[in-house]
């Protein structure tokens, strides 16, 4: 096959808000203002040539259906191709090597970042911002700076290629494909209906509490509201260490407001989400002016999630999907082509399962087998009675517990999380007696937490060795080493020694770049959080197994969101694929044969209906 590098220059504007930092790739590549000002193009291992404008003539010499596409941000120049009507055979994104490779040990994945990072040539400054038709020499500069970030984004490709697992190449594909090859479509009608409906909802809480707007969004002045309407504001520090109060959804006691008993209290608190959580009605509108000139593409960001290479979501039509919650009114808006069904499959607990089978409890692992309701059954031992799905309260207290106690929470973090959960306020002592009992109960997820501690232990010393309680994990200096190949990275571990209880034990720590800051920051590092690591990274696993094997099977996702892969498929072919889409999901992994897979499957017309 063919290898293609390209990156397109096009004009772009941050007067005028037309920058990818103000819309969407989709409404950029698709606006009027829309202009190529060139590309670079590298086919195999020639020279960089740059083209000025469209310059179709060399596109139409390419036979893309023997080409490999390769771009940083692939999406970005995938859509201007698909635009132009080109279709490559198969796509590498540098940006997703990246992400996968590289991970926390860089403050982003950008050109520039990875380019500085791996000791190629500096990217240079793009000069050509607002100015739509360019001058000879103000192209002739375009051109070289463009020329030099294909070379380093080929040189990225081949320093970084040996380190990709051989499965993962068809993956990063997928998820570009999953952006350009979009099958879902954008309902307009709805999202006006959903814009609308946010907007009236938002302007009756303001009057019901009668409160200045301005107010309701400013931090000091709704606590100083707050404050004279008896609740004690909580506080918290911010980047810079100054006291502030603490009052996002986030905040756990800020959350806990929507549960209170008092309705004063209560309307305040969801005044002031809907006049700062403007996320869903933004969405809507934005969705309405894409639903002219696009379908709904989904963003799936290969490595994501920065420890586990989780998939994440993205923005680049109109919305992260990964945000559009169950039960949003948009995800009604996003529909199935007319002929077509749209199939949501979600993966039944499977951090739970993975949890369980991990820790290898008897108890958990038993209860998973026998297709037990866990939550039913450990709120049975809480309240000593029978417990089932009619004691709504008390199984929710159960559930909260199953999943939040399993990676070491203790009892005042327990009591928090209940609260903003569920609204019920746990004694203290009855708090650290579920804790207890979840510890008592399953006894072998605290030992996993210590094993995961010395595991801490053996990848800061060990340039080589494996997990004893799963033989598919190995290890290396300060990695942990996941089925496909890829691994989880403690850049930089270290431990010092502290006293505690009147014993001396290490407390571990790794650099990690957070919040896109250009410093990296120490990172505090247990048995418990390791624990989280991996279920989540394995959970992350077997998605992109099921991936994998649908895309064998010819009925690749459209999308995908934390646990649920959306597959869409002609009418009367429903049944079939539901059966493929179950055992693309449900069939034991290669590498862990032991662990029961179960999936939640529905059909629909649209997202909300299909799940």
């Amino acid at each position: 096959m063919t290898t293609v590098c390209i990156d397109f220059e096009t004009f772009h504007s941050t007067k005028l808000k037309y920058d990818l930092k103000s819309v969407s790739m989709v409404e950029y590549v698709f606006s009027e203002q829309f202009k190529i000002h060139g590309f670079g193009l590298k086919v195999d291992n020639s020279p960089v040539v740059w083209y000025s404008g469209q310059a179709s003539t060399v596109l139409d010499s390419l036979n893309w259906n023997e080409v490999t596409c390769i771009a940083h941000n692939a999406k970005f120049d995938g859509l201007i191709l698909h635009k132009l009507g080109y279709r490559p055979k198969r796509w590498i994104d540098t940006k997703a090597m990246a992400k996968a490779v590289l991970g926390n040990q860089l403050p982003s994945a950008s050109l520039k970042t990875v380019s500085e990072y791996l000791g190629l040539p500096a990217k240079g400054e793009l000069k050509t911002n607002g100015v739509r038709d360019l001058i000879s020499e103000q192209e002739e500069e375009l051109a070289e700076y463009c020329k030099r970030d294909v070379e380093n984004c080929y040189s990225i490709y081949n320093k970084l290629k040996v380190q990709i697992p051989s499965s993962q190449w068809e993956l990063i594909d997928w998820t570009v494909r999953a952006f350009l090859e979009a099958e879902l479509c954008i309902d307009k009608a709805k999202c006006q209906q959903v814009f609308k409906s946010h907007i009236e909802n938002k302007r009756k809480l303001v009057e019901l509490v009668g409160v200045d707007p301005a107010v309701l969004r400013s931090n000091q002045q709704f606590a100083e509201l707050l404050q004279s309407e008896g609740f004690s504001v909580p506080t918290k520090k911010n980047q810079d260490g100054k006291e502030i109060p603490a009052l996002s959804i986030q905040d756990k006691e800020f959350l806990a407001l929507a549960h209170s008993d008092n309705e004063r209290l209560r309307n305040l608190y969801h005044s002031r989400v809907a006049v700062k959580q403007t996320l869903e009605e933004t969405r809507a509108r934005k969705l309405v002016e894409i639903a002219d000139i696009s379908p709904y593409r989904f963003d799936v960001i290969f490595s994501g999630a920065q420890q586990t290479h989780r998939f994440s979501g993205s923005d680049g039509c109109g919305g992260n999907p990964q945000n559009f919650g169950r039960g949003s009114e948009l995800r009604a808006a996003l529909t199935s082509p007319v002929g077509k069904k749209l199939i949501v499959a979600d993966f039944s607990n499977i951090e739970l399962r993975v949890l369980a089978f991990l820790s290898r409890d008897p108890e958990l692992t038993a209860a998973i087998r026998n297709q037990e309701d866990v939550y039913c059954k450990f709120a049975s031992r809480i309240y000593k009675a029978t417990i089932t799905k009619k004691h709504k309260k008390e199984r929710s207290l159960g559930k909260a517990a199953v999943l939040g106690l399993g990676y070491g929470m203790g009892a005042e973090k327990f009591k928090k999380t209940v609260y903003a959960q569920t609204g019920e306020l746990l004694d203290g002592s009855f708090a650290q007696e579920v804790v207890n009992l979840y510890r008592d109960t399953y006894k072998a997820v605290p030992q996993l937490w210590r094993d995961c501690e010395r595991l801490l232990d053996q990848i800061h010393k060990s340039d080589q060795g494996y997990f004893p309680k799963a033989s598919f994990l190995s290890t290396k200096r300060n990695e942990i080493i996941l089925p496909s190949g890829l691994s989880i990275k403690y850049p930089n571990l270290r431990f010092k020694w502290r006293k505690k209880f009147n014993r001396w034990r290490k407390e571990w720590e790794y650099d990690r770049y957070k919040s896109k800051k250009n410093q990296a920051d120490a990172t505090k590092i247990y048995g418990g959080m390791v624990t989280e690591n991996l279920c989540q990274a394995l959970a992350g696993e077997i998605c992109k197994e099921a991936i994998s094997r649908l895309i064998d099977f010819g009925y690749p996702p459209c999308g995908q969101v934390h646990d649920e892969l959306l597959t869409v498929c002609l009418a009367d072919e429903v049944e079939k694929v539901k059966y493929l889409v179950t055992a693309a999901m449900t069939n034991p992994m290669p590498w862990w044969s032991i662990l029961p897979l179960q999936v939640e499957i529905n059909v629909g017309n649209n997202w909300l209906e299909a799940k």
